[in-house]
């Protein structure tokens, strides 16, 4: 029994050396969108899109936070474990709901705000957000085995999952059907449009 927990210790540790490595890489990213958000700002770059602006703010902050959290979780004891666990899952639907705005913003901007597009953009986003908080009421934390675990609803951590997957083949639809006639005319001119947009 000594040999097993022998093993399990510096696996543990480099497990937690290599989560504190992608926390601080992801803290050090959103920090500069952050930096990078408001210098455009300030620049006059987002003068007109305050929402979308909003958006990407919302987001880089709940990146940050939901890693500080998970380090939280992992170094908690059983006193603080469902706490910790409920602000990381909290922040963990923020972070991803706030993804998920900015990519319908996108998509209702390729439609050109197309009514319909608006109409299901609102009733997906909607979704997300009712089962988001339906996972946060009902998904918990417990001590168990000298560890914080995250103990998840089986119904909503379904259907938020599911929702995600809504959301993303929304999108994906709405961009080709609305994007279709310059995909078969100009792709090599789409492909430059896509890489300038995502650089």
């Amino acid at each position: 029994m000594s040999t097993a927990q022998g093993t399990q210790a510096p696996e543990a540790n480099r497990a937690f050396q290599f989560y504190w490595l992608v926390t601080a890489l992801t803290i050090e990213i959103s920090f500069s969108g952050l930096l990078s958000i408001g210098s455009r700002f300030l620049q006059g770059h987002f003068q007109s899109v305050y929402q979308v602006t909003t958006i990407m703010v919302v987001f880089n902050i709940a990146s940050m936070s939901y890693c500080v959290t998970g380090l939280l979780v992992w170094s908690s004891v059983e006193s603080n474990c469902p706490s910790f666990l409920l602000a990381a899952n909290t922040l963990s639907h923020i972070f991803y709901t706030s993804f998920y705005c900015f990519m319908i913003a996108k998509t209702l901007v390729i439609s050109d705000m197309d009514p319909w597009v608006a109409y299901a953009s609102i009733a997906i986003l909607f979704n997300r957000i009712c089962w988001a908080a339906a996972d946060i009421a009902l998904s918990t934390g417990i001590w168990s085995d000298g560890g914080c675990v995250f103990v998840q609803h089986p119904v909503t951590g379904v259907a938020y999952n599911a929702s995600d997957l809504l959301t993303d083949l929304f999108c994906t639809v709405v961009s080709i059907a609305w994007n279709w006639s310059i995909l078969i005319s100009d792709f090599s001119g789409m492909m430059r449009v896509i890489v300038k947009e995502n650089s």
